[in-house]
């Protein structure tokens, strides 16, 4: 192994304000297959080494970060080898490569324009606000035990649509989101009386505790059963949603369409 290998040409570009290490080590791969393509024909051996195990990992892969890094090898003349190593001070060229990734950044111009891949983590890092509003929370509880089996398994269109607005607590016969779309139409649980039919009411409500019994087997479930028993969900919603007291929510129906 050469100790100090021959340097031809150093290639330079800045990078995009918002990034990450792995879409920088795509773009500097980029960079040398193009200065491949321009350089090379078919009868020439090229051999680009990086210390980015992950770009290298993907490129075996099928990560559709990198399609554009894909497109560009195989559109080379040449017979290029990709070489994973270590990234580690001490073998020759490293510290050389590092020096000039480092002057890049000084380099004039404009920066590369960021991407969405880049500047997620960012934006994701300056997200300090809670994960959703107090009155959402229960969304979370409702999804808590998804099944890709048991989701599949609700063939009809207009169940898979109840049982989300379920989850999201935006049902069309709960009074609460009913009186969001028309005020003309009351908040309170007709069964019980409680001040708001939410979901989370609905599932607790006193007055859906003999079908509760009867659909589920017991009378005490929170909202996971949304989940975790879709179709029993439903059945609960049949059954106890679209009975007496429910003549006004055609009006919030009107209203939603």
């Amino acid at each position: 192994m050469l100790s100090d290998p021959p340097r031809t040409e150093v290639i330079m570009k800045k990078g995009a304000e918002f990034t990450s290490s792995f879409e920088e080590e795509s773009q500097a791969m980029i960079a040398a297959a193009t200065w491949i393509a321009e350089n090379c024909d078919h009868r020439s051996n090229a051999l680009i080494l990086t210390d980015s195990q992950s770009v290298c990992r993907a490129l075996q892969g099928a990560s559709h970060e990198i399609d554009h890094l894909r497109m560009v090898l195989e559109s080379l003349p040449a017979q290029v080898t990709i070489q994973f190593v270590p990234g580690h001070c001490g073998i020759p060229g490293n510290e050389e490569a590092d020096q000039a990734a480092n002057t890049a950044r000084t380099v004039e111009g404009p920066r590369r324009q960021t991407s969405q891949c880049g500047i997620m983590p960012h934006i994701n890092s300056a997200i300090k606000d809670a994960p959703c509003r107090e009155e959402e929370k229960h969304v979370a509880l409702a999804y808590s035990a998804m099944s890709s089996a048991k989701e599949k398994a609700i063939k009809s269109r207009d169940d898979q649509t109840e049982l989300e607005r379920l989850r999201a607590g935006h049902h069309l016969d709960l009074r609460y989101y009913a009186n969001k779309l028309n005020p003309a139409i009351p908040p309170n649980c007709p069964c019980c009386g409680h001040a708001s039919e939410t979901v989370v009411h609905w599932i607790e409500c006193p007055g859906t505790l003999a079908a509760r019994q009867e659909i589920f087997g017991m009378v005490e479930v929170d909202l996971s059963v949304l989940s975790s028993h879709p179709q029993q969900s439903l059945a609960l919603a049949r059954k106890t949603l679209r009975g007496v007291g429910k003549d006004n929510s055609h009006q919030a129906r009107e209203l939603q369409s």
